[in-house]
C-alpha cells in the first residue's frame, strides 16, 4: 500500500489529488488515468452504431467512424497529460497501489483492445498488433494487481466495482475483440479467464457494497460498472458463433437485466452526487449494453420493423447521454484550465476541480502487506 490512505470526496471532472507543494501547501491538481474512461466512453458508442449497421444497413460508415477519431484524439490528449502527471508527481508503481484508484489504470489497455477491431478493418495486420499490445499489457497488470490484492493490506471497504476493470472486464472484452480478429482460441481462453475473474471478484464486491459502508459519494457512479460484465460477457458469446436463444445466453441476459434494474434503484442516490469523472463509467457501462443488445437483435427472430426501431432507439439514448456528459466535461476542463492560470499568474492555489478531490490522510503504519 502507498504510504498515505485517500479519501474520495466529490468534486467536477477527474480526481485531482490535493496533495501539497512541500514547504508552501498549496494543493497539486493531478490528471490521473482514469481519465481515460472518457475516450472509452466514445469507443463504446462507437461499437454501438457499428453493431447497429447490420439492423440499419443504411447507416452511413463516416457516422461510425467520427466516433473512432474522436475517441483516438481524446486518448492521445489524456494519455499524454495523464502521463507527464504521473512522472511528476508520483510513479506508476504507487498509482497502480493505489486502493482507490489503481485498478482504473486498466482502461488504458482496454482501450486498445477495443480499437483493434476497429482499425483491423482498415488494416488487419495494425489492429491485430494493437489488440494484441492492449491484451499483453492486460494481462501482466490484471496479473500483477490481482496477487497484490491477495498479498497486500488491502481492506474490504476499498474494494469498488472498478476492481471487476483489470480482469474480469478486461478478459471479456479480449474476448469480443478477439473473435471480431478472427483468434478465436484466444478469444475462448479469455474468456475464461474473465468469466472466472467475474464471479471471484464481482462476489467480493457485492459483499462488500451489502456489508460494508456506503461507497464515497464520488465513486457511486462506478456502480454502473456491475453491468458491464454480464453484458460484455453475452456479447462477447455472440461474438464467438453462438445461438442467441439458448441457455447460457438466458442466465447471461437475465444478469444483464438484474443490474440494469438495480441502477434505475439508485437514480435517487445518483442525483445527489456532484459531476465527476466517475459519471462516464455510466455511459461506458450502459453503452457496453447496448452493443449487446444490438448485437442480439440482429441475430434474433424479432420482426425486421421492430429491430430497426429498437436499434434507432438504442441509437439515440447513447448518443443524447453522450453529448450531455461531453459539453459537462468539457465546461469542466475549461474551468480546470482558468483555474490553474490563477494559480500561476496570481500565485493562488486552485480550488478542487476536474473529477475530485483526493484528501490524504495517514493510516495506521502497523498495517503493513502480508509476507510474499
Amino acid at each position: 500500500m502507498p504510504d498515505e490512505d485517500i479519501t474520495v470526496e466529490a468534486g467536477a471532472l477527474a480526481p485531482p489529488s490535493a496533495r501539497t507543494h512541500v514547504g508552501t501547501g498549496r494543493p497539486v491538481t493531478r490528471l490521473r488515468l482514469d481519465l481515460m474512461g472518457v475516450p472509452l466512453g466514445f469507443a463504446a458508442v462507437a461499437q454501438c452504431y457499428s453493431a447497429s449497421r447490420q439492423v440499419l444497413p443504411g447507416l452511413p460508415m463516416w457516422s461510425i467512424n467520427v466516433w473512432w477519431l474522436a475517441s483516438a484524439a481524446i486518448a492521445t490528449v489524456m494519455a499524454a497529460a495523464c502521463i507527464v502527471d504521473v512522472l511528476t508527481h508520483s510513479s506508476f508503481a504507487v498509482e497502480a497501489r493505489d486502493a482507490t484508484l489503481g485498478p482504473f489504470l486498466a482502461l488504458t489497455p482496454i482501450l486498445l483492445m477495443v480499437y483493434g477491431p476497429a482499425v483491423g478493418v482498415h488494416a488487419e495486420s495494425a489492429g491485430r498488433v494493437v489488440f494484441l499490445l492492449g491484451l499483453g499489457s492486460l494481462a501482466a497488470f490484471g496479473s500483477w494487481l490481482s496477487g497484490w490484492w491477495i498479498v497486500g493490506d488491502v481492506r474490504l471497504e476499498r474494494w469498488h466495482p472498478g476492481y471487476l476493470l483489470p480482469t474480469a472486464i478486461g478478459g471479456l472484452v479480449a474476448a469480443g475483440s478477439g473473435a471480431l480478429l478472427g483468434y478465436r482460441s484466444l478469444a475462448l481462453l479469455a474468456y475464461g479467464w474473465g468469466l472466472i475473474s467475474w464471479l471471484w471478484i464481482g462476489s467480493i464486491v457485492l459483499v462488500r457494497l451489502a456489508l460494508a459502508a456506503p461507497l464515497p459519494l464520488a465513486l457511486t457512479p462506478a456502480l454502473a460498472i456491475l453491468a458491464a460484465p454480464p453484458a460484455a460477457a453475452a456479447d462477447a458469446w455472440l461474438l464467438l458463433g453462438n445461438a442467441p436463444v439458448s441457455a447460457v445466453m438466458g442466465v447471461l441476459a437475465g444478469c444483464v437485466c438484474l443490474m440494469v434494474g438495480v441502477q434505475l434503484c439508485l437514480i435517487r442516490v445518483l442525483r445527489r452526487v456532484p459531476f465527476g469523472a466517475g459519471w462516464w463509467a455510466l455511459v461506458v457501462s450502459y453503452s457496453t449494453v447496448a452493443a449487446f443488445a444490438l448485437d442480439w437483435l440482429a441475430r434474433s427472430p424479432a420482426p425486421l420493423g421492430a429491430q430497426r426501431a429498437s436499434a434507432a432507439s438504442l441509437l439515440v439514448a447513447v448518443s443524447v447521454g453522450i453529448a450531455v456528459l461531453a459539453v459537462r466535461s468539457t465546461l469542466a476542463m475549461l474551468s480546470l484550465l482558468g483555474r490553474a492560470v490563477l494559480e500561476r499568474t496570481e500565485g493562488r492555489p486552485a480550488a478542487p476541480s476536474l473529477i475530485g478531490q483526493i484528501r490524504p490522510r495517514r493510516f495506521d503504519t502497523s498495517r503493513r502487506p502480508k509476507d510474499t
